[in-house]
């Protein structure tokens, strides 16, 4: 009884003959993301999409509106020169900045750019 013991702790692993039949080359089903949960195939919402162009957008149109107080092209009223430019210089960088930040993203996973994906913008 030992030697037969002893005989099957020796024995080494060997593979069945089609294990890796299934698993040619890097492609391994166990550590692949499913459709339904790959970041990248998951579509965001059109009022994600919506929301992001219209900070854009308006974030442009309030700088370029500041630039064009700064060089004198845009006269505001002297009472309210000061407040004004500033709020909207304020406004513009406020709404331009997730603007930029939610469109890049979204233009670069719609190009599948590596290491940008959809799940990267914050949702409700």
């Amino acid at each position: 009884e030992a030697k037969e013991m002893s005989s099957a702790v020796r024995r080494r692993y060997q593979p069945a003959a089609d294990a890796d039949a299934d698993h040619r080359g890097d492609y391994d089903p166990r550590f692949t993301i499913p459709e339904h949960l790959d970041p990248k195939k998951k579509k965001p919402s059109i009022k994600t999409v919506a929301l992001a162009f219209a900070l854009l957008i308006s974030g442009t149109v309030l700088l370029f509106c500041y630039l064009l107080w700064y060089f004198g092209r845009l006269d505001l009223p002297d009472n309210e020169t000061r407040g004004t430019s500033k709020a909207i210089l304020i406004l513009g960088c406020i709404t331009f900045a997730p603007g930029a930040f939610a469109t890049m993203i979204l233009v670069a996973t719609y190009f599948r750019v590596d290491g940008f994906s959809y799940d990267m913008i914050p949702e409700d």
